[in-house]
């Protein structure tokens, strides 16, 4: 029941994205994703925990199945929840360097202005052409 919750979660963004793109709801797209993603790594991890205390339960009944159970859930309570928290609150940490080639020169981009050759170019084409013209 917990991995079928934890998918529908997971996979409501999608769904979410696909019925109101280009309508103007970016903010409310943003938000009620973020809200599915981390409702939905939670169940992640009460259905893993889960399955974990049936099979340990089974090997191993009564207190080692139960301390392997709440260590798993430990664990990923803090790689997925408590550490990205710590770090969202700690102000001192420092972005990550830039690279530098040759001493002072920093690294050029090399990716193109377009992703490639099935990018349609917008640029030449004036807002009088409408939208037939940029397809």
């Amino acid at each position: 029941m917990l991995a079928a919750v934890a998918t529908a979660l997971l996979l409501g963004p999608v769904a979410y994205h696909r019925l109101v793109f280009r309508r103007g709801q970016k903010e409310r797209l943003v938000h009620a994703a973020s809200v599915m993603a981390i409702t939905g790594l939670a169940t992640v991890g009460l259905a893993v925990s889960a399955a974990v205390l049936l099979v340990t339960g089974y090997v191993a009944s009564g207190l080692p199945a139960a301390l392997i159970t709440v260590f798993v859930a430990g664990v990923f309570g803090l790689l997925w929840f408590a550490f990205p928290l710590a770090r969202r609150q700690d102000e001192r940490v420092t972005p990550v360097p830039t690279l530098k080639v040759m001493g002072e020169h920093p690294v050029v981009s090399r990716r193109r202005s377009r992703p490639g050759p099935w990018w349609p170019d917008h640029r030449n084409r004036s807002p009088a052409q409408g939208r037939r013209a940029r397809r």
